[in-house]
This record gives structure tokens, sequence and C-alpha cells, in this order.
């Protein structure tokens, strides 16, 4: 489950799932539903990660945040899987209807913790 935060200017994020791999795919499904609606299914994209939690966290949202901007490609599938010390992210979507942009995820107040998983990111819009 994910859902935005009151903020002055950018976008705000809280993540709660019962597994790291959840917290990826609902941040990854937040990031695109606030800039995109009615996703065509036309590609997949897979992004490959390691390193600690908040490494992994940025490092995938970097990747969909470049997708979309750089690519015109929108999330609308997500599947996380454990491979060997990282993550592997499989994404389907394609070209959708743009409601805003995210210009770049900050590392400014970015943090994931264990037990429950819950993670905390912002997006400058």
């Amino acid at each position: 489950m994910y859902k935005f935060l009151d903020h002055i200017s950018d976008l705000e994020v809280i993540v709660e799932a019962d597994s790291f791999e959840k917290i990826i795919e609902e941040s990854v499904k937040a990031v695109t539903s606030a800039v995109a609606k009615n996703i065509e299914l036309k590609d997949q994209r897979e992004i490959r990660v390691v390193g600690d939690f908040p490494t992994m966290l940025m490092g995938v949202l970097e990747e969909v945040v470049y997708f979309q901007s750089g690519e015109e490609f929108y999330v609308a599938e997500v599947k996380v899987v454990k491979e060997g010390g990282g993550l592997t992210v499989l994404l389907r979507g394609g070209p959708a209807e743009v409601i805003d942009e995210i210009k770049a995820v900050t590392w400014h107040e970015l943090w994931v913790k264990e037990g429950p998983w819950t993670a905390h990111f912002i997006c400058d819009l």
C-alpha cells in the first residue's frame, strides 16, 4: 500500500508492505500513478539492482523515472524477483496519458525500515 503525503511542492510518498520486494512494487506503482493513466501494455523493461535497501529502492526509482521521461515508457505491471544479493525488477507497460512529470527522486528523507516494512521518499515535480 502506498499513500501520498501533503508536501508544499513535491511528491512525498510513504509505502507499507510485507516484504522489501513489495516495497519496490508499491513504490513503482506510486511514481507511475502520480504521473500517468491509461497505460498501454506494449513493451517490457528489466532493472537489476544490488546494495542495501535504500540504494536498491533509489536505483529502481531512478530507472523508472528515466523510462518515463526519456523513453515515454510507463509501468502498468511490476514484478520483483530476488536473485543472489540483489533484485531483478520486471516491468510491463508503454505509452500513456501523461498527467504530470517527476524530474527526480531525491535522497533527502529517503529511508527503508524493516518490521514492518516501510519506506519513504520524495520526488521533485
